[in-house]
């Protein structure tokens, strides 16, 4: 049986539509983020899936692809770019139906996020359970901010132990019922009490027999699901304990630290070549930021950067050619219209017309 990984991988391929590479999809599934991916994963409509497979290293999803190929779900074009065969297709469809939680995956959304209220939510069980029983305990969670946080989060309490305890129980009771019997029960084996450690992901797997590769997979789908319980506003009133766990995450957040510098000198007013100077950087660099602050901040403007002339040009050449291949694109204009500009425009046009 093809492991979930591949599943996944194949439905990221499909979805590329036979315009990337084997390595073009590995830095989509890894959470790279680089310029390239960064758009890739916004034109080709893959954010859910971003960095779901952050595990695999290169060597096991070449060997992954090469599976997939030997099934033949997939095949690999001339150019080195790989297309989902109507077999693959096939399979995609039915796999879907009997997965219903790969809908559940926010990769793009929740990245880092989720380990991050998994490791707050073992610890604070842990913590709680142990305070109430007064006994001593070595942190399950070794990570020094995530101490420092359950920690603040304990002292802010203003409700007694039992009654948090009992909230707590209530609220993982409630908000797992949204979650399959099994991706429940994987939940519940890796929490920790005061009475006992939680079982690993790949001890909880083997109790339950799920492939351990596919049971990182469906614990990382529930954690996406509660998530978005947690973050969605009309929900997040029936579970405070939980949802104070991630607070004080922004969701929304997800600019590269030089990119957001970039914003900052935009902000003050200067330009692509003033803040390649100063910063010391490629202009094509600042370019790349600037396509990414067009793909992630809805605020944000690129009437700086381009026309309307040539955003008109622009749309009617992708249009025309039907294809987000920049090269194709590039020979329907003319030369005074760059590569940046047609990123610029392929990273807003699915947003309301820039110049309306």
């Amino acid at each position: 049986m093809v492991k979930l990984s591949a599943l996944i991988s194949l439905i990221v391929i499909w979805k590329c539509r036979g315009q990337r590479s084997v390595m073009g999809i590995y830095h989509i599934l890894q959470g790279k983020k680089s310029a390239q991916t960064i758009q890739d994963v916004h034109l080709f409509k893959v954010r859910r899936f971003f960095g779901i497979l952050s595990f695999l290293s290169k060597q096991q999803f070449e060997v992954l692809t090469t599976t997939l190929i030997n099934e033949g779900y997939i095949i690999e074009n001339d150019n080195e770019t790989i297309i989902v065969t109507t077999k693959g297709k096939e399979w995609i469809e039915q796999e879907q139906k009997n997965r219903p939680f790969l809908a559940d995956y926010h990769g793009w959304t929740y990245y880092q996020i989720d380990r991050l209220f998994w490791l707050r939510l073992i610890l604070f069980s842990q913590s709680l359970t142990s305070l109430k029983n007064k006994a001593s305990f070595i942190p399950v969670v070794s990570d020094w901010a995530v101490q420092s946080f359950v920690k603040k989060r304990l002292i802010s309490l203003k409700q007694p132990l039992d009654n948090t305890l009992q909230q707590l129980y209530q609220e993982l009771l409630a908000i797992l019922k949204v979650c399959s019997k099994e991706q429940a029960s994987l939940f519940v084996l890796q929490i920790t009490s005061a009475e006992k450690i939680g079982y690993t992901i790949n001890q909880a797997a083997e109790i339950l027999l799920i492939d351990r590769e596919d049971a990182k997979l469906l614990h990382l789908a529930t954690l996406h699901k509660v998530l978005t319980v947690l973050t969605e506003q009309s929900e997040s009133s029936r579970f405070p304990l939980l949802a104070s766990l991630i607070a004080d995450q922004n969701q929304d957040n997800h600019l590269t630290s030089s990119t957001k510098k970039t914003k900052e000198w935009l902000e003050m007013g200067f330009t692509i070549d003033e803040i390649s100077k100063r910063r010391q950087l490629k202009i094509t660099t600042i370019q790349d930021h600037i396509v990414e602050l067009a793909h992630i901040e809805k605020d944000f403007s690129v009437q700086a950067f381009i026309n309307q002339q040539s955003w008109n040009l622009i749309n009617e050449a992708i249009n025309e050619t039907a294809s987000i291949k920049l090269k194709e694109i590039k020979r329907k204009l003319p030369e005074t219209i760059d590569y940046f500009m047609i990123r610029l425009v392929l990273a807003r046009r699915e947003r309301e017309h820039e110049f309306s």
